[in-house]
C-alpha cells in the first residue's frame, strides 16, 4: 500500500490499484508533492536566515567598540617660546609650569617673562652675575628652588612696573640696573625686541595682553625710548 497526495489529503491506494491510476494523475500528484516540499524548504530557509541575521546584529552590538576620541592638543605658546629660546627639553615642563604660576600671581604676560629670563640667565640657576646676583631671574634673593627664583623675578618686575607708572621699558631698565643707565636701557630694549619677535611669530601683535603698539614699534626700529 502507498500514500499519495499532500499532507492535508492523503489517499490510501493499494499497490495493485496504483497501476490503474492514469499516468497524468500520478504526475499531477508528484508535482503537488514536490511543490509542497519546495514551499516547506523555502520556509525553513527564511526562518534560518532571520535567525542568523538577528544573531549577527546582537553579536555586533555586544562587541561594538567606541571609536577613539580624537584629542586636539591645545597650542601652548609658553612652551613654543621656551623651545624657540633653546631651553633643554627635559626642563620644558617644569619651566612652563613655574613661569605660568608666577605670571598668574603678578598678572604679567608669560611670554614677556620668558624673554626676560632668557636675557638674564638663559634659564640657568647656577649663573652668577658680576654684581653677585644669582638664579634664573638674577635677583638679590636667591633660592635653591627654581620656582622661587622665577616668582621672585616676576614680582621684582611687577614692582619696577609700578614705580615706572606702567612704562614697561623703564621698568625693564630699572630691573637691569637703573633707568638712567645706558647699558641697562640697551638690555631693556633687547628684551622688548625679543618679546616683539615672539608676539609677531604667534600673531599676537596688538592683542590686549601685549605691550602698547607704540613701544613695540620703537623696539622694532631700535630707536631710543623716552624715559619718564
Amino acid at each position: 500500500m502507498i500514500i499519495v497526495g499532500d499532507r492535508t489529503k492523503r489517499t490510501k491506494i493499494n499497490r495493485r490499484d496504483a497501476s490503474k491510476i492514469p499516468a497524468g494523475g500520478r504526475t499531477g500528484m508528484l508535482l503537488k508533492y514536490l511543490e509542497s516540499a519546495f514551499k516547506f524548504f523555502l520556509m525553513v530557509l527564511c526562518i534560518a536566515g532571520l535567525l542568523h541575521e538577528n544573531s549577527q546584529s546582537e553579536r555586533a552590538f555586544s562587541i561594538r567598540i567606541r571609536p577613539p576620541q580624537v584629542q586636539i592638543k591645545v597650542k601652548d605658546e609658553v612652551e613654543e617660546t621656551l623651545i624657540d629660546l633653546h631651553v633643554p627639553s627635559e626642563r620644558l615642563p617644569s619651566l612652563n609650569t613655574w613661569i605660568r604660576a608666577a605670571c598668574r600671581v603678578t598678572s604679567l604676560d608669560p611670554i614677556l617673562l620668558c624673554c626676560l629670563l632668557h636675557t638674564e640667565s638663559h634659564f640657568k640657576k647656577e649663573v652668577v652675575s658680576p654684581r653677585g646676583y644669582k638664579g634664573e631671574a638674577q635677583t638679590r634673593r636667591f633660592s635653591q628652588y627654581s620656582s622661587v627664583n622665577i616668582l621672585e623675578g616676576a614680582e621684582t618686575l611687577r614692582e619696577k612696573l609700578s614705580l615706572s607708572g606702567g612704562d614697561m621699558f623703564e621698568a625693564l631698565a630699572r630691573y637691569k640696573g637703573g633707568r638712567d643707565n645706558k647699558e641697562a636701557q640697551e638690555e631693556a630694549m633687547a628684551v622688548l625686541k625679543l618679546y616683539r619677535a615672539q608676539l609677531k611669530k604667534k600673531g599676537r601683535l596688538g592683542s590686549p595682553e601685549a605691550l602698547p603698539g607704540v613701544i613695540l614699534a620703537l623696539a622694532s626700529e631700535g630707536s631710543p625710548l623716552p624715559m619718564r
